[in-house]
């Protein structure tokens, strides 16, 4: 093995660890995104737990922020809420942020 060689592998490893924290960082803030808007339509607990299921697997079937966001945006309008697709949004940037510090802190 070359030093070389050893800096590959740490590099790809890194980049494995930090896409694995992304990853978890972004189911931990959809999960706190569906329980917030499930709040806001009057769900119940299981049916709350239901819904941030919900939007985790958005994100990772349909591509994104975007579908997540389209989706919130979507189901409270037809409860009858509406909110502008900033407030969604900041709300999920502290939400990452939160989670992000809290992976990388151990928790």
């Amino acid at each position: 093995m070359t030093t070389f060689d050893d800096r590959e592998r740490a590099a790809e490893g890194k980049f494995v660890h930090d896409e694995e924290i992304m990853f978890r960082a972004h189911a931990r803030r959809d999960r706190q995104l569906g329980l917030w808007a499930a709040q806001l339509m009057h769900k119940s607990a299981p049916e709350s737990q239901v819904y941030a299921e919900s939007l985790i697997t958005t994100e990772v079937t349909q591509g994104g922020d975007s579908s997540v966001v389209s989706k919130v945006l979507k189901d409270l309008a037809k409860a009858g809420i509406f909110k502008a697709e900033t407030e969604i949004r900041a709300k999920m940037a502290v939400w990452l942020s939160e989670a992000l510090l809290a992976l990388r802190n151990g928790g």
